[in-house]
């Protein structure tokens, strides 16, 4: 079996290359955020406050070797580079919207907002404060907002059975946390799947960065709520708790979550101190490759431009339901490379 899947990542990582190509010669200078009828939507850019995604997709297609095609990849990596001087930048950006009076970053939604999708980018911050920033808050500083930013998502966001709230909101002046709410989740005391996958990986990551024992233990959490409530093949609802019928059901799976969690779950397999919490978390990482490479590639649909289907964006303003989303499919090709290394 090993031999099998082996090949078919290979494979899955040729088609993806040639989807990526395809999007930055026809759109160049573009990072769509989901497609519509399969064709990336331009006018929707993918928000990254830190590597940009296609930079990022090329160095992970230099990492697996891009043959003929190296001098492409190099020439996209360089136009978006995530060098000493980038990170510094990009962690500048990240602490600029750090809340004191909240202790948290504040979202695209507002000053007084918290995300779930913050622990995405809140490693930005210990990735410059490793590089040692000489320019604007000190390396001690950036480190501190990271961790500080962590716990209070665990705080307000993180419940006590390993799921998570979506948003949760401030008052603008005492910082005093108000109540959990919902922009893009079936409800405010759901648990929105790609959520949940980011707090995953978010948590995980900043173990990795900081060794804070308390966030690796939080980062097992999710991945435990994960494995529990997700269906044996790793691809779960958008919404765990997502009525059954409706405009909003819980048959509509999402795609890119899953990818988001097989990434997390691949990456918690080396940091958890627990071999056979290691051992479910690689399985199950491997079962949920197997299937968006056997049911979600877009391989047999020449039309379509993304890598994965079935991915959702934004589910309540009816963006990029069923769709490529370009975060699943940036989580997609790592998430390959990574069991290919297992392989």
């Amino acid at each position: 079996m090993g031999d099998s899947l082996r090949t078919r990542v290979i494979d899955a990582l040729r088609f993806a290359r040639a989807q990526v190509r395809r999007l930055i010669e026809q759109h160049p200078a573009t990072s769509p955020a989901c497609t519509q009828r399969g064709r990336w939507r331009t006018d929707i850019q993918a928000p990254s406050a830190g590597e940009a995604y296609i930079g990022r997709l090329a160095r992970l297609f230099l990492e697996a070797g891009a043959g003929d095609e190296e001098a492409f990849w190099l020439d996209v990596a360089a136009e978006a580079p995530w060098d000493e001087r980038a990170i510094a930048r990009a962690g500048q950006a990240v602490a600029a919207r750090f809340r004191p009076n909240g202790q948290y970053l504040r979202s695209d939604a507002g000053d007084e907002v918290v995300s779930i999708e913050s622990m995405a980018e809140v490693s930005v911050l210990f990735f410059a404060a490793r590089s040692g920033s000489e320019e604007g808050v000190n390396a001690h500083e950036l480190k501190r907002r990271g961790v500080q930013h962590c716990l209070t998502v665990q705080r307000v966001l993180c419940r006590g059975d390993g799921s998570v709230a979506e948003e949760g909101e401030f008052h603008p002046e005492t910082g005093e946390f108000l109540r959990q709410r919902a922009r893009r989740a079936f409800r405010a005391d759901s648990c929105w799947a790609r959520g949940l996958a980011l707090a995953t990986y978010g948590f995980g990551v900043a173990y990795e960065m900081t060794g804070e024992r308390r966030l690796l233990k939080r980062a097992e959490d999710h991945a435990e709520f994960w494995r529990m409530y997700t269906p044996e093949n790793g691809v779960t609802p958008w919404d765990l708790d997502a009525p059954m019928d409706g405009r909003v059901t819980l048959m509509q799976r999402d795609s890119s979550a899953a990818a988001v969690a097989a990434v997390a779950l691949l990456k918690l397999a080396r940091s958890t101190h627990d071999r056979v919490r290691a051992r479910g978390y690689e399985d199950a990482a491997m079962r949920t490759v197997e299937t968006l490479i056997a049911s979600y590639l877009a391989v047999d649909d020449p039309e379509w431009e993304g890598i994965f289907k079935s991915g959702v964006y934004d589910i309540r303003q009816d963006l990029g339901v069923d769709e490529s989303v370009m975060l699943g499919d940036v989580f997609g090709v790592e998430e390959m490379l990574r069991v290919l290394d297992l392989l």
